[in-house]
């Protein structure tokens, strides 16, 4: 598939907001873009597609994310991920962010049960209001409300016929199931499904002797389609420390914690009007921030990432970060992960 695909509802409430946001801010832009120019901003590395930063800039995110799945999500080996973050300061308090899109290419391993597979991220975009937005002293405060659209189509190309569900074969023992066929298989299904999420957020961030930022943020993850997709809180919490001039060290914690289990528990046969096939294997397993499986046991996962980022200029800077579980016994789908990012102001 050469584009994601977006329902006409979809794409028409795009056009409208965007031509309006666009005629909003035209008159505002240069002189806001320079006062911001001045100020500290060292936004996260981490969970990029959940943890906004709250300041109101004009800018574009390429990211870079390197995932490795751990050996529990079927030894299945990494995911490489692109994607370009837009954020656009309408007025002084009003922005437009794109936080999510791009492209994945899930690769397995020789000893994975499942097969490799790329294909476009779910689409979120949304608002943000600065409550507070105090450049001088760098103190920030803002509330959010995005919309993750299911135009993804990222899925695994299919569950080896050993996962397929098993019955008691009658002398004590399982055997397949016999009505379904042994050359069928099923998908994994990682984006596109549903009527997408509504995600609410308050972010916040405060400067400390000049030399530490502390930047916080709460949200809710709501699935629209409770059957289809799994719903979260999250929650991270993010330091820096100008160690020298417009060198920083980041310091990151996050955490993904179950508000509401699905019922899709990830795999379809690949006949669309099939019933859908549980998979006792990946009902304790989530996407983290990347994906939603809907799992019916979906947990909690708590991480920490560390990194530094680096300030060429007002308009330009870079970062990079690693992040791991700090819960040994919940990962999900995230072993560890390395993160390369640019920001460059508008």
């Amino acid at each position: 598939m050469l584009a994601p695909k977006l329902s006409t509802r979809t794409v028409a409430c795009l056009a409208i907001l965007t031509s309006m946001l666009a005629l909003a801010g035209v008159a505002y832009a240069d002189s806001h873009d320079e006062e911001l120019a001045s100020m500290r901003y060292v936004p996260p590395i981490s969970q990029p597609f959940l943890n906004e930063p709250p300041q109101n800039t004009t800018e574009l995110r390429p990211i870079y994310i390197y995932n490795k799945q751990p050996k529990s999500f079927y030894r299945s080996g990494h995911t490489n991920i692109v994607s370009l973050q837009l954020r656009y300061a309408i007025t002084e308090r009003l922005g437009l962010i794109i936080t999510k899109n791009g492209w994945a290419d899930f690769n397995t391993s020789s000893r994975s049960q499942l097969d490799q597979d790329e294909g476009w991220l779910n689409l979120a975009f949304g608002l943000k209001w600065a409550w507070l937005n105090n450049v001088a002293d760098n103190s920030f405060f803002s509330l959010g409300l995005r919309y993750e659209a299911p135009s993804g189509d990222l899925n695994s190309g299919g569950l080896a016929r050993s996962l397929l569900p098993q019955v008691d074969d009658g002398m004590g023992g399982l055997m397949p199931d016999p009505t379904v066929d042994a050359d069928e298989r099923v998908k994994l299904s990682m984006q596109g499904n549903g009527d997408g999420f509504i995600n609410v957020f308050a972010t916040g961030h405060w400067l400390y002797r000049d030399k530490i930022g502390i930047q916080t943020i709460f949200g809710l993850n709501q699935a629209i389609d409770t059957t289809n997709n799994s719903s979260f809180v999250h929650w991270s919490l993010h330091g820096d420390y100008e160690i020298f001039r417009n060198a920083f060290l980041v310091m990151e914690t996050n955490m993904i914690a179950s508000a509401d289990e699905g019922s899709r528990t990830v795999a379809r046969r690949n006949d669309a009007d099939a019933t859908p096939i549980k998979l006792s294997e990946i009902k304790t397993s989530e996407g983290n921030d990347l994906v939603n499986l809907g799992s019916d046991d979906p947990g909690t996962v708590i991480t920490y990432a560390a990194g530094a980022r680096y300030r060429f200029s007002d308009h330009f800077l870079l970062g990079f970060g690693y992040e791991v579980p700090l819960l040994q016994g919940r990962k999900d789908m995230l072993d560890y992960r390395f993160m390369f990012d640019a920001v460059l102001r508008l």
